[in-house]
């Protein structure tokens, strides 16, 4: 059987438990291992959303930055079959996130990926800016040293014109 890959996503704040989609929990019940960018508050996460999850019955690989050992197991999990769950830190897997290095694997391996709808602070900004939804970019996260951040915030200006 194809390994398939949820995308699961978290709450942006901790008191927004109710922004997760209940079958995000069904889809966490069927997986054997988790992918977490933090495991800690995943498993937290996981515990806020469905007391009666056992966390420990999962095979847990932190992914904070996707290195060469995460790989080779992502990898053998597909080859495998396994049903594996990806977790950011808050939001939705692979948007500014290195989970998406996993599910480009995922897609190189034929396994089936399957992204849940959740919360997303991305298109929560786009929403309430008032900005033109039909026409963004997106630049990922600005240097958070100053003199570089200064140059990105510049830049990105310039772009915007």
């Amino acid at each position: 059987m194809a390994a398939q890959v949820f995308l699961i996503p978290c709450v942006i704040d901790e008191l927004a438990i109710n922004s997760i989609p209940a079958y995000s929990v069904d889809a966490v019940k069927k997986c054997e291992v988790i992918f977490a960018e933090n495991e800690r508050t995943t498993r937290r996460f996981l515990k806020s959303i469905c007391k009666e999850i056992t966390i420990d019955q999962y095979e847990w690989y932190t992914i904070h930055k996707v290195e060469e050992e995460q790989i080779n197991t992502f990898k053998q999990k597909i080859k495998e079959g396994k049903t594996i769950a990806i977790f950011s830190e808050a939001g939705c897997p692979g948007i500014a996130d290195p989970g998406s290095d996993l599910v480009m694997l995922a897609h190189d391996h034929n396994a089936k990926v399957l992204p849940l709808t959740g919360p997303s602070s991305l298109f929560l900004a786009l929403m309430a800016s008032g900005l033109n939804g039909q026409k963004f970019a997106f630049h990922g996260y600005i240097a958070l040293k100053h003199p570089l951040r200064r140059e990105n915030i510049i830049a990105l200006e310039q772009q915007s014109k």
